[in-house]
């Protein structure tokens, strides 16, 4: 791995958790529980899941964030990954 993927795989992250937090908030009015699991299903990060429901009472909410994007994310990884590694090689 280059520091230049590793560079452009950071900027893609965070690009995407700041239109998803802007967009989330502002046009579909999203609370902040179910705003992380979207979060963590659109980087499909299981690990962002769980400390997402470890800060909330009931976790209803982020599970569902999670659950309505993860399908969508994963596909677009497997869809994606092939096309970026050609792109960059």
């Amino acid at each position: 791995v280059t520091p230049e993927l590793n560079a452009i795989s950071t900027i893609i992250v965070a690009v995407t958790a700041v239109i998803t937090v802007v967009g989330g908030r502002t046009l579909l009015g999203l609370g902040g529980a179910r705003l992380a699991g979207v979060i963590a299903g659109i980087e499909t990060q299981p690990a962002v899941l769980a400390y997402a429901s470890e800060q909330q009472r009931d976790d209803t909410e982020v599970n569902v964030g999670y659950a309505t994007v993860v399908p969508l994310a994963m596909t677009l990884k497997i869809v994606l990954a092939p096309l970026l590694l050609r792109l960059l090689s």
